[in-house]
C-alpha cells in the first residue's frame, strides 16, 4: 500500500539522518570542526541553568576573553575540561589570569586560569545530545547507535538493489530493455549469483 512505502521511506531517511547525526557529534567531540569548533560534554550542574548538565557545547578559541563569558578550560589539578564563567580579569608581570566560576556554585573557583589552559569560548549548548554521545562512544552505545543502525542501511539498500535486479531481468525477458537497461541487467544478475553464494556459505 501506498502509505505503507511512505511510512517505510521516512523510518529509513530517519535512521540515515539519525547515523549521520550521531557519527558526526562523536567525531566532532573529539576532533575540531573545519571552522574551529570542537565539542565537549557537560557532565556536571555547576553553569545551570544556563547549561544543563547532559549539554553539549560548542568551544573555539578567541583572541581575548572578557568578564561574563563562558570558557572551557584544562583544569590544573585534574585532565578534565571545566566549563565556567569569567567573573574577572587579573594582570600581572606574567600576563593576565581569568577568576572563573560556575553559575550554580557558591564560590570561584580557587586557581585562577592562565590564557594557555583555555580551549575556547563556549557558545550553542544543546541540552541532552551529551547523554546521547558519552552512550555512543560506550562498546554497547557503539553497536546500539551506530553498528545496529548501520547494518540495517545497508541491508535496506541490499534488498533494494535485489528488486532492482529481479525487475530488470523480467523485462529482458519480455524484451523491454534499453541497451543501457540491458547492461545493468548483466551487473545485477551477477549480484544475485553472489548473494546466493553467500547465502550458501553462511
Amino acid at each position: 500500500m501506498k502509505w505503507l512505502k511512505i511510512i517505510r521511506a521516512v523510518l529509513y531517511y530517519s535512521l540515515c539522518l539519525f547515523l549521520i547525526v550521531v557519527a558526526v557529534t562523536i567525531t566532532f567531540s573529539i576532533f575540531k570542526t573545519p571552522w574551529g569548533y570542537q565539542l565537549f560534554v557537560v557532565q556536571s550542574g555547576s553553569m545551570e541553568p544556563a547549561i544543563k548538565t547532559g549539554s553539549v557545547v560548542f568551544v573555539s578559541q578567541a583572541k581575548d576573553y572578557k568578564e561574563g563569558d563562558m570558557i572551557a578550560y584544562t583544569a590544573t589539578t585534574f585532565r578534565d575540561v571545566v566549563t565556567h564563567r569569567i567573573i574577572s580579569v587579573m594582570n600581572d608581570e606574567r600576563g593576565q589570569k581569568f577568576s572563573t566560576k560556575g553559575d550554580a556554585n557558591n564560590s570561584p573557583d580557587p586557581t585562577p586560569v592562565t590564557k594557555d589552559k583555555i580551549l575556547g569560548k563556549v557558545s550553542w549548548p544543546i541540552p541532552y545530545v551529551g547523554y546521547l554521545v558519552s552512550f555512543a562512544k560506550t562498546q554497547m552505545g557503539l553497536i546500539v547507535l551506530v553498528i545496529i543502525p548501520g547494518t540495517l542501511i545497508v541491508y535496506s539498500e541490499l534488498m533494494a538493489i535485489k528488486n532492482e535486479a529481479k525487475r530488470l531481468i523480467a523485462q529482458r525477458r519480455q524484451g523491454k530493455l534499453t541497451p543501457v537497461e540491458e547492461v545493468e541487467e548483466e551487473i545485477a544478475e551477477k549480484i544475485v549469483v553472489i548473494e546466493k553464494k553467500l547465502k550458501k556459505k553462511t
